[in-house]
Parts: C-alpha cells; sequence; structure tokens
C-alpha cells in the first residue's frame, strides 16, 4: 500500500530538528510487506520522531498507534519503520518515543562528538570510528608518530571536557543543501542528495552527522574516560561513559567493592594487595596438590598393575571427580609399559586393560582406556555406546576421549566386555 504523500527525507527529520521531542502525530505514506522479514511491514510516514539507525548511533525505540516499532532503518533518505502489523495508507496516527534510550544516545554521541574534537584540536589524534556500547562506548584514534596517549593526557582531556560541560556549552545544527558543498567523505554511499547536518559544539567542534545530539552539553552531566587499549590494526581504543552512565558504572562498581570488601576483609585500597596474596597462596597450593596427586598416581598405578598381574581380571577400572588430567595421564605412563610386558613374563597372552576417568558426574571430565589392543577397543566403543555425551578416539594399545558427563558411566563400566 502507497499513495502520493510526500514525506520528510533524512536530515530535515522532526527527531533531527527537535531531538527532546517525546510524541507526535504524522500521516502513513506508505506500507508495504518486509520482503527479509515476513512477519514485518515496512511503514513510511510524512514525518517521524524515530531516528533511523546511523551515524554510529542505534535506531530509537517507541510506538506507532500504541504497536511497537522493532527497528527503525534507513534506505537511501527514506527512514523505515518495521512493524508487525500493517497500517492504512493515509491514516493519522500517534507515534511515542523511547525517549530514555534516545536521551541516552544522545548522551553518548554528543559526547563523542566533543571527545574526539579535543583530541583532535589539542593532541592531533583523529577519531577514526566509535562504536556505542551498552554501557561503555569506544573511540578508536589513529596513532601520531612522537604522540603517546598517556595517562596524563587523557586525564586532560577528560578534564577539558568537563569544563566544557559544566560552562554549558551551546550546540547547534546547522544544514547545507548537498549541492552546495563538497561531499563528506564519511557519508555513506547511499546518501544521495537532500541536505548535510553539520553539529557544531560552540568554539570546539563543527563537523556532518546526521544523528541526534543534546542542544547544550550541560545535558551531558559529565564524562569518564577510561584506559585505553590497542585497537585493531595498531589504532588506539579509548572506552568512554556520559552522564546517566557513569552513575551506572559507578554504582556497579560500588556494589563489587562491598562485595570484595566482604570476600577479602579488607579495604578498597588494599585491594590488590589482598588479591596478589591468594594468587600467591593458589599457585602455592596448586604446586603441593600436584605433587601429593602424583604421589598417590604412582601408588594407584601400583596397586592396579598388581591386581591385573596376580588375579584372573582382565579390566582394572578408577573414577575419580577431584583428580586432573596429569593424574590419569600418570597412571597410563606407568601401568602401560608394565601391561605391555606382562605377556612375556607369565608366558600369558590374556587381554588387559584399564580405565581410568576424572571430573564430576555433572560435569564430566577426560577418560582414558589402555591395554591390549583389540581389548581397548572394545571398551571405548561400549563407553560411546552408552555414554552420548562421551566424545574420543585413538588406536592401538591407548584410547582417550572426554564427556560433558558422567552421569551413565558407573553403569556401562559395570557391564564392560571382557
Amino acid at each position: 500500500m502507497s499513495s502520493s504523500l510526500a514525506y520528510k527525507p533524512v536530515g530535515l527529520l522532526m527527531c533531527q530538528a527537535n531531538p527532546f521531542l517525546k510524541s507526535f502525530t504524522s500521516k502513513v505514506v506508505s506500507c508495504l510487506p518486509c520482503e527479509s522479514e515476513k512477519d514485518l511491514f515496512e511503514v513510511v510516514l510524512e514525518d517521524t520522531i524515530l531516528f533511523p539507525e546511523g551515524g554510529g548511533q542505534p535506531y530509537d525505540l517507541g510506538l506507532i498507534d500504541n504497536q511497537p516499532v522493532s527497528k527503525v532503518l534507513r534506505k537511501g533518505l527514506t527512514p523505515i519503520h518495521y512493524l508487525g502489523s500493517p497500517i492504512q495508507v493515509g491514516k493519522s496516527v500517534d507515534i511515542s518515543l523511547d525517549f530514555k534510550r534516545r536521551f541516552d544516545y544522545m548522551q553518548q554521541h554528543s559526547g563523542q562528538h566533543l571527545i574526539s574534537a579535543i583530541l583532535e584540536n589539542e593532541y592531533k589524534l583523529d577519531t577514526v570510528s566509535w562504536e556505542l556500547g551498552k554501557l561503555t562506548s569506544f573511540i578508536e584514534l589513529q596513532p601520531v608518530e612522537g604522540i603517546k596517549l598517556t595517562d596524563e593526557i587523557v586525564k586532560q582531556v577528560e578534564q577539558k571536557c568537563n569544563d566544557a560541560i559544566i560552562n554549558c556549552t551551546p550546540v547547534s545544527v546547522v544544514t547545507s543543501d548537498m549541492s552546495e558543498i563538497e561531499r563528506p567523505e564519511s557519508l555513506p554511499d547511499d546518501y544521495d542528495g537532500g541536505v548535510i547536518r553539520h553539529i557544531v559544539i560552540d568554539g570546539i567542534d563543527n563537523n556532518p552527522c546526521c544523528g541526534t545530539h543534546v542542544t547544550n552539553l550541560s545535558y551531558l552531566q559529565s564524562i569518564k574516560l577510561c584506559q585505553p587499549e590497542t585497537g585493531r590494526k595498531g589504532t588506539i581504543r579509548l572506552p568512554f561513559l556520559v552522564g546517566l552512565r557513569v552513575l551506572e558504572y559507578l554504582d556497579k562498581s560500588l556494589k563489587v567493592e562491598k562485595q570484595l570488601n566482604n570476600l577479602l576483609s579488607t579495604s578498597q585500597d588494599d585491594f590488590s594487595e589482598a588479591v596478589d596474596r591468594l594468587i600467591k597462596q593458589r599457585k602455592e597450593a596448586n604446586k603441593v596438590s600436584k605433587n601429593l596427586f602424583q604421589e598417590i598416581s604412582e601408588y594407584v598405578a601400583k596397586s592396579m598393575f598388581t591386581e591385573l598381574s596376580t588375579t584372573s581380571k582382565n579390566i582394572v577400572t578408577l573414577h575419580r571427580e577431584d583428580a586432573p588430567l596429569d593424574f590419569i595421564f600418570s597412571i597410563f605412563k606407568t601401568v602401560l609399559p608394565l601391561l605391555e610386558k606382562l605377556p612375556t613374563q607369565n608366558n600369558n597372552s590374556e587381554p588387559k586393560a584399564v580405565v581410568v576417568s576424572a571430573g564430576p558426574i555433572k560435569t564430566g571430565g577426560p577418560i582414558i582406556v589402555f591395554g591390549t589392543p583389540d581389548l581397548v577397543s572394545k571398551i571405548s566403543s561400549h563407553l560411546l555406546k552408552d555414554i552420548p555425551e562421551l566424545k574420543g578416539g585413538g588406536k592401538g594399545s591407548k584410547w582417550q576421549g572426554k564427556s560433558s558427563s558422567w552421569s551413565k558411566l558407573s553403569k556401562s563400566i559395570s557391564s564392560l566386555p571382557q
């Protein structure tokens, strides 16, 4: 369904002209089934307060006549609203905006413009891209020879940003006809005709952008820059938080601090020292545990071999929930050479095998089967048939595998082929 009604192109939308408008009335220009998603309809309105994804800023969410809008995308200069049910062309509809989401995006987007401008103006570090994350956002910077983004520079940039916020610096929009100016490099290839919007931060920045922005930097509340990281292809990745996200991050940090305070029985100032001490203690405990398991494995290995060599048993098994992988391999390395010599020593070619497994019943773990090749093959096939979670492989005198559960191990072991 479509009509001859005209619609405002991207660049002149109400969401861009008045980003603080929370409700609006418009008319349906067209409504067509979505080809890529059969359960959705593509709706075009005369004008809209719902921003279509672009400029690194995600799309808005909201309602059209109380019907949820799942997404808003741009096709050329046309804003497309995606709805679950069709709407009659020509109908006047009420649009309501999820303003909490919009205001958060405006804070992050305008904050990114401010941070990027100060980094470029003061330190010659150009922004090559940015990402609006769920909590922390990122600016990707092109490194410059001889300029390092030190902790001191990060502090300076953060202070300059917050000074601009405290000074209530105005933010305005200047639009130009596409035919009157040079096409910006950042403009998408399918953005043809229409107008170019420049976001002007008074005395600081003038940059082309289609996104929604605050009208004054005071709306940003505060900016927090985080520790720089190494980005793609040698770029610098600078995480940042703006406005309400600073408070959200602080709230989470305070909760973590409280939890660590209780767990470590110390104050925040001593967290690093307490954790370092725990790491050293764990390393020492792991070393002791490894040595003890080594001693135990040697004892167990001798006991298993004795049982195989002095009794009529063909198969000996062992499962330990607390044993590491090294434990079962130590038994394997000790017992297999002895088993291989057994027929020669006793003039007995009777098949023998050992099955050693480890790990909790619920989460499983490693397993190794070794001994006479034919018997090893029979045992491994039997285990694979009985235990669906078990995967593994091998040949000759050794087969090893791993399972995500040992719930069926005991029953399978009790019916092993001799």
